[in-house]
Order: C-alpha cells, then sequence, then structure tokens
C-alpha cells in the first residue's frame, strides 16, 4: 500500500464518508495499481480522484476523502466490490458483452469483444475526457478503444503515458515541425496508401508513414501529438454517444516500442478541448459542418481590396461550389481548427458564404 492509500484511508477514517475496513479488505484486488485508482475504475471514486488525493497528501488543497466520491451510488458499489473479494482474484477479468451496448450494435470495428477487458460501455454516463483521464491518472497500461458512428482510434497506455494512438482515419497532411517556419506535408497519395494499410494490417498510420520513408523518427515524434490531438477532437465534436472499451496489458503494436513515443494524456485532452471550444465560437452562428461553402459571386474583386496571404490564395482555390468542411480537409490536409478560422475569416469578408443543407456531415 502506498502513501496516496494510506492518506485515503486517514480521509475515509476522518469522516466515514465510507467504510475503511471495507477499504483495506479490497486491497487483495488492487494488484500493483493505487487504490484510488481501483476505486475509480469501479465508479467509486471520481474520475480525477487521484491526482486531488495527490495534491490533498501533498497539503496543496484541503478536501476530504467524500468530495472524491461519484455523486451517487458509491456506497453501493463499494458494497458490491467487497462482496466479491472471496472469489474473485486479483487482477482477474472476464469476457463480458459490453454494458450499455444496445441490442444488435456493432462491436469496435478493429477488436470484437472476444476480447478481455476491464471497463467497457458508452459516454450516456460518462464523458470521453472523463474516460481518458480515469486511465491515464490511474497509471493502467492497455489499449483504450473509442468509437463513434464517424471515427474510431485506439490509445495505447504503459503506466498512464500515452505512447501512441492509432486512428482508423487521418486528414491532416500538414505540420510545423524542427522549428521551421515553412510547413511540412505529407503527400495525399502516401497518407491514403498508409490509411489502407492500416484497414487491411492494423499497422498504426504513423508507423505506416515512417515505413514509407515519409517521416522519419524525429518527425514522427513531432507530429504524433498534433495527430493524436486532431483525432481526439474530432471524436469530442460528435454529439452521439461514443462506445469505449478498455482492454489491459496489450502490448504495443510492432516498432511503437523502439521509438520511445511519450505523449502526456491530460496535455492532449487539454489541447483537443480548447480546439473544441474554439469550434464552438467560431461555428456558433452556422447551420452545421455539412453546411456549403461557395464563393461569393464578387469574389476575386472582394479579394482584391484585402490582403490575403498567398497560403490563403490556395486554400480559396480549394474551395469549389459545393465543398464542405470535411472536404476541405481532405483536399487541403490543414489541421481542422485552421480550416475552422480561415472559413469564418472569410465568411465576415463577405468573400465566402454558406449554404445549409439537410444533413451534416
Amino acid at each position: 500500500m502506498d502513501e496516496l492509500d494510506r492518506h485515503l484511508l486517514d480521509l475515509v477514517r476522518e469522516d466515514r464518508s465510507l467504510d475503511p475496513d471495507v477499504l483495506a479488505a479490497l486491497l487483495p484486488l488492487v494488484g500493483d495499481r493505487s487504490l484510488a485508482a481501483f476505486l475509480g475504475e469501479h465508479g467509486v471514486l471520481r474520475g480525477d480522484a487521484e491526482r486531488k488525493l495527490d495534491m490533498m497528501r501533498r497539503g496543496y488543497l484541503r478536501g476530504t476523502a467524500g468530495e472524491l466520491l461519484v455523486e451517487a451510488g458509491a456506497a453501493a458499489r463499494l458494497a458490491e466490490l467487497a462482496a466479491a473479494v472471496p472469489r474473485v482474484a486479483p487482477q482477474q477479468v472476464a469476457p463480458a458483452t459490453a454494458p450499455g451496448l444496445a441490442p444488435g450494435s456493432l462491436p469496435l470495428a478493429e477488436d470484437s469483444l472476444e476480447y478481455y477487458f476491464t471497463l467497457a460501455g458508452n459516454t450516456d454516463s460518462i464523458s470521453v475526457p472523463e474516460i481518458v483521464q480515469l486511465f491515464s491518472t490511474g497509471r493502467h497500461t492497455g489499449c483504450l478503444s473509442l468509437e463513434s458512428p464517424q471515427t474510431t482510434m485506439h490509445v495505447h497506455l504503459q503506466n498512464g503515458v500515452v505512447r501512441l494512438v492509432d486512428p482508423l482515419q487521418v486528414r491532416r497532411r500538414v505540420y510545423h515541425v524542427d522549428g521551421h517556419s515553412q510547413p511540412f506535408t505529407i503527400p495525399l497519395d502516401v497518407l491514403e496508401r498508409a490509411v489502407a494499410v492500416r484497414r487491411e494490417t492494423r499497422r498504426p498510420i504513423l508507423l505506416g508513414l515512417l515505413a514509407e520513408g515519409a517521416i522519419d523518427a524525429r518527425q514522427l515524434r513531432r507530429i504524433a501529438e498534433p495527430m493524436a490531438a486532431e483525432s481526439l477532437f474530432l471524436l469530442l465534436c460528435n454529439p452521439d454517444p461514443v462506445f469505449f472499451m478498455f482492454r489491459p496489458h496489450v502490448e504495443l503494436p510492432d516498432g511503437a516500442a523502439a521509438l520511445d513515443l511519450k505523449i502526456d494524456g491530460i496535455s492532449l485532452l487539454l489541447e483537443a478541448s480548447r480546439m473544441v471550444d474554439e469550434r464552438r465560437r467560431l461555428t456558433a452562428s452556422w447551420p452545421g459542418d455539412g453546411a456549403r461553402i461557395v464563393p461569393a459571386g464578387n469574389l476575386l474583386t472582394r479579394v482584391a481590396d484585402l490582403d490575403v496571404r498567398r497560403e490563403d490564395m490556395r486554400f480559396l482555390a480549394a474551395i469549389e461550389s459545393g465543398s464542405n468542411i470535411g472536404e476541405l480537409a481532405h483536399v487541403t490536409g490543414l489541421p481542422l481548427i485552421d480550416i475552422y478560422g480561415k472559413v469564418a475569416e472569410f465568411l465576415a469578408a463577405g468573400v465566402l458564404l454558406l449554404e445549409a443543407t439537410n444533413t451534416d456531415e
């Protein structure tokens, strides 16, 4: 039992929000994780409880154990866990049908439910950031899979550190690397080939680009985090529920371990959340991402009156009659949030117009 667990038991003894004897009895189930991470995983403690508990232990934050509990049902879930102690071996997991998955729903496209997992469900009652934070701050090792109707990504973690984010689809091709003023661009045909190989062999797109010689190991490390943030951004923008499944002790894909790639999960969440907020601000008056973006009738005249940069002229040239955000992302390869920003800028200048459609992208 580490210092964090001792502090948790001390807090519980003070406010009696939970039975300290029951908590102590659960220690055989915890294994090499902290008790706080185990209770967070099983819905007794809040997703950020371990981080707050550590701040309390260090004296940076005042609080009680009761403040770390989920809003309802914590005691009942703790009782269920305690009842399982005599008959569940430490770290034992078993195959099952994911809770919250509607009858007839499809499992993850790349990973069937015949795999073992410790936790699965959907985001009806827990958000994607809370899920990522749960396994990151809980120092878990395994693969967290997130799937929506539009996109799927697999997050590989080792002791809570994100070692690789493996999306099934990538459209961004333009990155700023190595401090250069000129962006680095992955050719469209090379990216499409890496995506196709991902579907056929499950080799992550990043590793495919490395194998193709499109990027080197240094460039891979520089683009891995922005590519991951964009994939998470896409997932967070989706209004549909996200299905999630965590499988413990899954090995990293071939070639990933040698790269020693490490991404801070909290930083990843913060960047994706920042882009979500920025998108919400930029598109407050838009009819939806499926809206058609078309040039204004007097496009050339208005552009002549503006101080338009060369890269923006190329962006405007990519807009054909009937383009939408998704099509622009595919054609230009720009970061999605940059596309939103450019469209919003040229809408305000009267260079572009939006035409509503019946369906979103």
